[in-house]
């Protein structure tokens, strides 16, 4: 059972959570941190065609310099592009034609609008932001005991953030940002029946469309880990059934020319690592 959401204070920046990480994984952090930015040193961008999605789940308030880092090293790279553009340039049967890069960021924390978003805007640089739609809009003053399920389904959280509300994911969709679909509650969609499956897919597409006043075409997979958390053979079909032009996992790996948009390969990344943890993982996935 996770630590109670009121017994925990809200993530505001980085350094409270590695305050409050078990000495191991705080070891790990460190040992991971160093060891990618020694192995950066000779890591090479792969040539070639591709699409490259770096997924975040916050910038916090101390990872605002960093953020811009990397957005500023991936433009040097290549271009970023909105993901209804990468769906596009992966089904063009001439090609991709360049390297590309295409955000996105997972769970709907309050903090992608106050801290990502003026950076992203400052950059030029579009972004999706896949939302749980049981979890936008709560507030901790009034909403704990809802809350509180987000953070027992999602162990890997040692200390709370605040959510989006429709406003703001609202004032996103304004911004040139796309919203796409968490699913509902967040569950693990193997986790689920037929109907509840239906039901998490179809009626956050739903609620999302209604609030923003526009389509809802992309699904990001809770977890998305094939054989753990979702099947890759079954879940995609059932989105592009429902009607999303898109479905995200969390397996690393670029996405090319042919390839099917309905498992986007996405790479899970910190703000907080900087630059050389980044290059570190686009040589890692190539």
């Amino acid at each position: 059972m996770a630590l109670p959401t009121s017994c925990r204070p809200i993530a505001n920046r980085y350094s409270q959570i590695l305050k409050v990480l078990p000495f191991q994984q705080r070891v790990r952090h460190y040992v991971r941190k160093c060891a990618g930015a020694v192995l950066s040193l000779q890591a090479r961008i792969p040539e070639g065609e591709w699409i490259f999605f770096p997924f975040y789940h916050w910038v916090l308030d101390d990872e605002r310099r960093q953020f811009d880092r990397q957005l500023k090293y991936l433009s040097r790279l290549g271009q970023c592009i909105s993901l209804d553009d990468a769906v596009d340039a992966m089904k063009n049967p001439a090609g991709i034609g360049g390297r590309y890069f295409c955000i996105t960021f997972d769970d709907g924390f309050k903090n992608n609008i106050t801290n990502a978003l003026p950076i992203l805007l400052d950059n030029r640089c579009p972004a999706t932001f896949y939302v749980p739609t049981d979890y936008i809009g709560l507030s901790f003053d009034r909403d704990r005991e809802a809350i509180q399920q987000f953070y027992d389904l999602s162990q890997s959280y040692v200390l709370p953030f605040e959510f989006l509300d429709w406003d703001e994911c609202r004032k996103l969709h304004a911004a040139g940002m796309t919203i796409g679909s968490h699913t509902c509650g967040h569950f693990p969609l193997l986790s689920l029946n037929d109907e509840q499956l239906e039901h998490e897919m179809r009626d956050s597409k739903l609620i999302i469309e209604r609030e923003i006043k526009s389509p809802c075409l992309h699904f990001c997979c809770p977890w998305g880990t094939p054989g753990i958390t979702m099947d890759a053979q079954v879940h995609p079909g059932v989105a592009q059934r429902i009607g999303y032009r898109s479905f995200a996992i969390s397996v690393y790996g670029y996405n090319r020319a042919g390839d099917d948009p309905m498992l986007i390969h996405r790479r899970s990344m910190l703000a907080y690592d900087g630059v050389s943890i980044l290059r570190f993982a686009l040589w890692q996935c190539r």
